[in-house]
């Protein structure tokens, strides 16, 4: 596993992965396994499970995503570089500026309206056309849309045509006003008009209300959740969101 790890630090630091080791066993013990399996990340030394209490953790090894704010991202055993990578798609990894006069575009960064600061960051730049700040920014801010977008298009090709609606409106709203976000929900239509898309999206629309179900928490709306996904398997069971549906019952 660690020359695994070792390689999606190498391969995604740069968009923002940061690798980081955590375990409750001694400083000897560690500093052994360093040596042995070279390990090119930092290791966090715990104590206790209050780690594992906090990430969910069942069993070993785990790896967790964890997004910039904080947010648990997912969390299971083993996971696909495949999954890394829509993860990382999944979050605001843009950096922010240093300086005051940049302050109303890190605010529109912290709030993720990246079409705002695109836009504030285009006008700045006209008139300080030397800022490589600005200019740094707008090629990470376009860079990210562009890698949601392929993301989100690489999903129809699976047929999962409901998650690649989510990501493609998602986006959108997250880049509002940059030239290309009508490019995504050109693409949302394009996808909805498709009679192939249309059993995935219904699904999907299920499976989201089960969501809802299970995020309430109760042994009641976690028995509606489970109700939910029995018929997406009934109703829908060759599409891509079923596979979720079915893992989501446990």
């Amino acid at each position: 596993m660690v020359p695994g790890l070792n390689e999606l630090q190498e391969k995604y630091g740069e968009q923002g992965l940061v690798v980081v080791g955590v375990t409750n066993e001694s400083a000897g013990l560690v500093e052994t396994s360093i040596e042995n399996q070279s390990q090119t990340y930092p290791i966090a030394l715990v104590r206790g499970g209050s780690a594992d209490s906090a990430y969910g953790v069942k069993g070993f090894p785990t790896v967790v995503l964890v997004g910039p704010d904080g947010t648990v991202l997912t969390n299971k055993d083993r996971h696909p570089e495949s999954a890394i990578v829509e993860a990382l798609n999944s979050v605001v990894l843009t950096p922010l500026l240093e300086g005051q006069k940049y302050s109303s575009i890190n605010k529109a960064i912290k709030k993720k309206d990246l079409g705002k600061a695109w836009k504030a960051a285009s006008a700045m730049l006209a008139k300080s056309p030397e800022d490589a700040q600005l200019s740094g920014l707008l090629e990470s801010l376009e860079n990210s849309f562009e890698s949601g977008f392929n993301s989100a298009v690489a999903k129809t090709e699976k047929g999962a045509f409901g998650d690649a609606v989510e990501s493609m409106e998602k986006l959108a709203d997250r880049y509002k006003g940059y030239t290309r976000a009508k490019e995504a929900l050109q693409k949302v239509k394009a996808i909805k008009k498709n009679p192939d898309a249309s059993d995935d999206l219904k699904a999907h629309a299920m499976l989201n209300k089960a969501k809802a179900e299970f995020k309430k928490g109760k042994k009641a709306n976690r028995k509606k959740g489970k109700a939910i996904c029995a018929k997406i398997l009934k109703s829908y069971p060759d599409t891509p969101t079923a596979k979720k549906a079915r893992a989501m019952q446990g």
